[in-house]
Order: structure tokens, then C-alpha cells, then sequence
């Protein structure tokens, strides 16, 4: 059985079939959000363990017909994204971003993104929810991410309380140990 080790952290890799190589190219969708910090943190980790690079990007929802033909957040969205990305930097990452914008639905976006991008390993993070919930749910963009995507992808459940903060606020980047998982 392979195994992925992170600092003291050892976590079985389960599968069917061996892991086709190292890991290069790791891929982190962000909703620039607090709901994207806990993974991550995971992402970073993994991508310096593996010294791997990391693309960070960020879907903008697909425009309204009839209203805008291009989405209003887009300004705010690249400057969180290149805030996201110094941070992201100034841990010792190699790192890129982009901003993807586009019809198809989010997740569709995502998965296009990745294949291009010959992604190894996708981390995600999802929003904190009831525990009914934390299982995949139809819809849901790590669903269709998972379901859709030619790579393996680790999802990440956010940890904290859902809080609302505008797009672009971003703390300082806090790493901080993995929990042991069993």
C-alpha cells in the first residue's frame, strides 16, 4: 500500500492501482474564501513534500444572460488571487495563478483547467456543513469535481465556523500542523 507522508504525518493512500508517478503538478480551486484556507494548507504541505508546483486558480461564476457579459467581481477576484499567490510564495512554494472565466458551470471549469494543466493532484476545500451534508450532495462543485476529474482529487472540509467575508480579505497565511488522521 503506498503511503503519503507529511512531516510526522503518515496517511495510507488506498487505491486499486499504484500511484502513476510524483507528484509535479498540484492543482488548488479557490473560492478566495474561508472555506478554501484549511485546504490550502493541505495543498502547501503536499506541494513542499512532493516539491511540486502549485496552480492556484479561481472560477468566476458564468455571466447572467442579459445582464453583464462579463462577471462584476472580476477586479476584486484578481486581486485576492494575486495577494492569494504572494502569500503563497513567501512559504517557499513554486506557484502560478489564474483566473478562469467562462459558460460552462464551475466545476466543468475546474476539471478543463486541471487536463490542460496536466494537474497530478487536485485539493479542494468544501464549505462547512451539517453532517448530513458532508457527504457528496448532487450539485455541489466537489462532486462534480470528483466525479469528472482525470486525476485523483483530495477534498478538504473547512473546520471553522461559516463567517461571510468580502472577496480580497485575506489574513496572513497561518500553516499549521495536520491532524493526525486514523
Amino acid at each position: 500500500m503506498d503511503r503519503l507522508s507529511l512531516n510526522q504525518y503518515t496517511v495510507p493512500l488506498i487505491s486499486n492501482r499504484p500511484l502513476a508517478g510524483p507528484l509535479r503538478r498540484i492543482g488548488f480551486p479557490t473560492t478566495l474564501s474561508e472555506s478554501s484556507d484549511d485546504a490550502l494548507r493541505w495543498a502547501i504541505q503536499i506541494t513542499k513534500a512532493s516539491d511540486a508546483d502549485l496552480l492556484l486558480f479561481h472560477v468566476l461564476p458564468p455571466p447572467v444572460p442579459l445582464f453583464e457579459t462579463e462577471a462584476f467581481e472580476k477586479p476584486e477576484a484578481e486581486k485576492a488571487l494575486s495577494l492569494l499567490l504572494a502569500q503563497v510564495k513567501a512559504t517557499g512554494v513554486r506557484a502560478k495563478a489564474s483566473l478562469l472565466s467562462g459558460t460552462d458551470s464551475i466545476g466543468k471549469q475546474i476539471v478543463d483547467a486541471t487536463t490542460l494543466e496536466k494537474i497530478d493532484l487536485i485539493v479542494m476545500g468544501t464549505r462547512n456543513r451539517s453532517k448530513a451534508f458532508r457527504l457528496f450532495i448532487s450539485g455541489s462543485v466537489a462532486c462534480s469535481v470528483v466525479a469528472h476529474a482525470k486525476c485523483p482529487v483530495l477534498v478538504i472540509p473547512c473546520e471553522r465556523v461559516n463567517t461571510s467575508r468580502p472577496i480580497g480579505y485575506r489574513q496572513h497565511l497561518r500553516i499549521r500542523p495536520l491532524k493526525h488522521v486514523d
